[in-house]
């Protein structure tokens, strides 16, 4: 039996499909408003996928209705998604799912995730598999100078909204980029796009705390460092790796001294010495295949190639659907995506 004092500690989030949430003295619980999934746009998890509701834990409760992923997982969703945006890592929900269960962060059945446990515990579990840091925990509103300066800075945050987990992972012109793992029409939030800082600030899409995350340096970075390096005119700086924000635009051709190295996504940037920004000294334009596992909606008249950097068309789409990406591969700068079905691969 959960005591009431952990659950005065700690928050905890479900997201039910249609149905009720289990009812408990002893426990706080929330059920959002839950309609049928819209389709997504480049997200990696869809809590709303069938498969989800037969992946069941019994260690905290034997109703099966209720011990599922597809009815409280949007934490451990949540998580995953917003380590892809934030490095194109694939993040094994049900393994996450496993440890949450297992480490107590995560209770379907009796609350879902608990964030104070989950969020203080992941790095150490995942830290270096999923290559990210927790830069910390916060109760607060997307609209703090230090939320914004951590998305600028080309980190991702896992928030809780009304009875629910949302992945927020990119910041511009006063909007937000959400990628939301249960879409619903209470929330009105699409599965991955742009929204207002006043969305996220009312009704059922009040954010009121959020969990930092950024990326890991690799361990093989700065081993030269400092050096000096001649950059031209026009280089743009950026405010961190990864990051689009740009700092300044050197008007100049000039040699600078570089301190600090690090690759993100493939491409390796360097930072000035002065503190300017971070400018990119080398971009990986192949790599890959790396698995996937998520799903995207394709227009009539798209070409399947029989291969990534291939020329060959293996098929045309007939009709626009939403089809599973299994795997992606970057050939000389395009990205491509492998169809589940294994009719071919799309670019992406």
């Amino acid at each position: 039996m959960f005591k009431k004092s952990i659950a005065a500690l700690m928050a905890v989030s479900l997201c039910f499909a249609g149905m009720a949430a289990p009812v408990s003295s002893n426990l706080s619980t929330i059920t959002p408003i839950c309609a049928s999934a819209a389709y997504e746009n480049g997200r990696l998890y869809n809590q709303w996928d069938s498969q989800w509701a037969n992946v069941h834990f019994t260690k905290y409760s034997t109703d099966p209705s209720q011990n599922n992923m597809k009815v409280s997982a949007c934490g451990v969703f949540a998580f995953c998604n917003a380590i892809y945006a934030l490095n194109y890592t694939y993040a094994d929900a049900k393994a996450v799912a496993t440890w949450g269960v297992n480490d107590g962060g995560y209770r379907p059945g009796a609350g879902g995730t608990y964030r104070d446990i989950f969020f203080s515990h992941v790095q150490a579990a995942y830290g270096d598999a999923y290559k990210f840091t927790m830069d910390g925990m916060y109760s607060g509103k997307v609209t703090d100078s230090r939320f914004i300066n951590h998305l600028s800075s080309g980190g991702v945050a896992v928030v809780h909204v009304y009875g629910h987990f949302i992945a927020i992972t990119g910041y511009r012109n006063g909007q937000y980029h959400v990628i939301d793992s249960a879409v619903t029409s209470g929330r009105g939030l699409a599965a991955d796009g742009w929204v207002s800082a006043s969305k996220l600030q009312s009704g059922t899409t009040n954010v009121d705390w959020y969990a930092l995350l950024s990326n890991k340096p690799s361990g093989n970075e700065n081993q030269n460092c400092p050096y000096t390096k001649r950059f031209e005119s026009g280089t743009k700086l950026y405010a961190a790796p990864g990051s689009s924000q740009v700092t300044t635009t050197l008007t100049s051709a000039n040699v600078y001294t570089i301190v600090e190295e690090q690759t993100v996504n493939g491409v390796k940037y360097g930072k000035f010495k002065s503190g300017a920004g971070w400018a990119i000294l080398s971009e990986n334009l192949n790599w890959g295949p790396v698995a996937t596992n998520y799903t995207k909606r394709f227009e009539k008249g798209t070409k399947l190639y029989t291969a990534a950097g291939s020329s060959e068309v293996k098929t045309t789409l007939s009709e626009g659907s939403v089809f599973t990406i299994v795997q992606e591969q970057m050939v000389n700068g395009v990205k491509y995506g492998k169809f589940k079905s294994g009719a071919g691969w799309a670019i992406l």
